[in-house]
């Protein structure tokens, strides 16, 4: 009789805290459930799902119209902007296009942080900062693209000089940039290769590409562009590196067919030789 007296009360007990619980459970799970889009987010959809049409089969005029249609409704959208700049730059007018990469990066008004950290942006604005004839603004925001890209690279970090201000070492350090964000993919060494042929006084585009034969394994090229690399620097912090590269490369050889550990992280430094004309 007891017991039974026991199972009935922590039956009755458990009945509670279901009926209390329940309606918790409840909600939450009703709160999971995908909303339905409305027809009006529906119809803003279509709209831009048009407009990217239009920008990939080249009629700009066409997706500006829409972009600005659905911008009316949706102003703080990232990415209408960026089609809206994309438009723009290809329709030729630039200052337009400018004004959407100023908003985006917070210049005029700011809606996402990544956004203002993306390198690739950055890079575009710059290069028309750099048709509408603003020389001075288009370097800073390739500075800022260069130093973003280093920020985010998978595995080795460039110092470029505040003396770089040539177009040709600009461009030249941008690509190198990028070469080393896509370390050891075939991008990063078209990148690369691409930086040495925009500057080839380039210590630093030089170490690089020895750093990069070094993880194929082709230590003779490898060698030959670290050799290069030292007899461009000037500066001992950069001589240092290169003296590293090289002396890794020579374990190598006089451990050959042995397991040796791999190359000992080494940064890509400052380039130092002087400015070259514009």
């Amino acid at each position: 009789m007891k017991i039974l007296v026991r199972v009935l009360a922590v039956s009755f007990v458990l009945l509670i805290v279901a009926a209390v619980l329940f309606p918790v459970f409840a909600k939450a799970k009703m709160g999971k459930r995908k909303r339905t889009p409305s027809p009006v987010e529906m119809a803003q959809r279509r709209l831009m799902e048009s407009a990217r049409k239009d920008v990939d089969e080249g009629r700009y005029e066409a997706a500006t119209v829409k972009v600005k249609q659905y911008l009316a409704k949706q102003p703080a959208d990232v990415t209408s902007h960026q089609l809206l700049a994309i438009a723009y730059t290809k329709l030729n007018k630039p200052e337009l296009a400018i004004k959407e990469y100023q908003d985006l990066f917070g210049q005029g008004k700011s809606w996402d942080t990544t956004v203002q950290k993306n390198p690739v942006l950055w890079a575009r604005y710059a290069a028309l900062l750099r048709t509408a004839g603003k020389d001075s603004e288009s370097r800073n925001a390739y500075r800022k693209s260069i130093d973003l890209y280093l920020a985010t690279s998978r595995r080795h970090f460039i110092t470029i000089s505040s003396d770089r201000t040539s177009w040709g070492q600009i461009d030249s350090d941008l690509m190198l940039a990028e070469g080393l964000y896509y370390w050891e993919t075939d991008t990063g060494t078209r990148h690369i290769e691409a930086a040495l042929r925009l500057d080839p006084k380039s210590d630093s585009a030089h170490l690089a590409l020895g750093m990069d034969f070094i993880s194929k394994m082709k230590y003779a090229e490898a060698g030959k562009a670290i050799a290069k690399a030292k007899s461009l620097s000037s500066t001992i912090e950069q001589r240092r590196r290169c003296d590293e590269a090289m002396s890794w490369i020579d374990r190598h050889k006089q451990h050959s067919g042995m397991q040796i550990p791999p190359m000992p992280y080494v940064s890509v430094g400052t380039s130092s030789h002087s400015a070259l004309s514009s």
